[in-house]
């Protein structure tokens, strides 16, 4: 299980491409996170606290409903079950 780091941030393992759909595809991300998306190496988790986490999760349900392919769904997935995980740590 992905470790919660000593100041409460959680990392979200993302493949290149689904780096690259929240990159591009996702036209309506916070900044914040697509900023955090481009500056940590693609070999490094990107680390989020639990609410920004929900913020992303929240947002990418949202976009997902206007994607016909249900790409985006594959990273609300991953999203949800990193917060369920969490969830019975606390």
């Amino acid at each position: 299980m992905p470790q919660r780091k000593s100041d409460g941030r959680i990392g979200l393992d993302l493949t290149a491409d689904e780096r690259t759909l929240l990159l591009d595809d996702a036209m309506f991300l916070d900044e914040s996170f697509v900023q955090a998306v481009r500056q940590t190496p693609p070999d490094v988790s990107i680390q989020f606290m639990v609410d920004e986490l929900e913020q992303l999760a929240d947002e990418l349900a949202a976009e997902s409903k206007h994607a016909e392919d249900g790409q985006l769904d594959r990273v609300y997935d991953k999203i949800q079950l990193l917060l369920g995980l969490h969830a019975d740590d606390e």
